[in-house]
């Protein structure tokens, strides 16, 4: 069966590292059955690389909501198309893993419709972070970035500032729709990645050497 292979993060997990990769092999993937898909849509602040971006990405102006359902319906459409090539097509966006918890809730609904319409399966991909080592990577990032001076006490003292932590939660949420065995979960930490390094472990998850 053709498969959607949907890799959605999570932040802090070598998400764009791994979205250059595919992009820069593209040629390869393709020779092996597996297109990594430039599409044309465009968000500020986004480079094209985040193909899965038009899944969640979120727009300003009236009728904002039909218009980003235009664009996933659109989207998707290019995705039946690049079936009529290839076996495997890939879409990734660390911002899947947040935005189904407020933004777009009835993302998984909408994807597993448009599989069963489509005839394709859709096989998630997902890396973990240790969660203590997740909220110290945040706050570091904000820190360097100066987007506030609270200390790491107070940073954690203030969930809402925080990806929610219930990994198992979340994937459970997944399973309801596309079942336990089309969900890939890889712990992000060294000495963990099939291969030794990131990228083969990504491969691996594909189904590739």
């Amino acid at each position: 069966m053709k498969t959607l292979h949907l890799h959605i993060g999570t932040p802090k997990t070598a998400s764009t590292s791994i979205q250059i990769f595919c992009k820069e092999n593209a040629q390869l993937l393709e020779k092996q059955g597996y297109c990594y898909p430039i599409l044309p849509f465009y968000y500020p602040g986004i480079a094209p690389v985040h193909n899965a971006h038009f899944l969640v990405g979120a727009l300003k102006g009236e009728d904002k909501k039909e218009k980003e359902r235009q664009i996933f319906q659109e989207g998707m459409q290019k995705v039946r198309a690049l079936f009529q090539k290839y076996d495997h097509v890939i879409l990734s966006d660390e911002a899947v893993w947040r935005s189904v918890d407020w933004y777009k809730p009835d993302l998984w609904k909408d994807l597993k419709q448009e599989a069963d319409q489509g005839g394709f399966s859709i096989h998630i991909i997902v890396y973990l972070r240790r969660q203590d080592q997740f909220v110290s990577s945040c706050w570091n990032q904000i820190v360097k970035q100066r987007t506030f001076q609270d200390t790491f006490e107070e940073y954690r003292a203030k969930p809402e500032r925080i990806v929610r932590l219930d990994y198992y939660a979340k994937l459970e949420k997944i399973a309801k729709y596309f079942g336990k065995e089309q969900i890939t979960v890889r712990r992000f930490e060294p000495g963990k990645f099939v291969g030794g390094d990131v990228y083969t472990d990504f491969l691996s998850a594909l189904g590739l050497p």
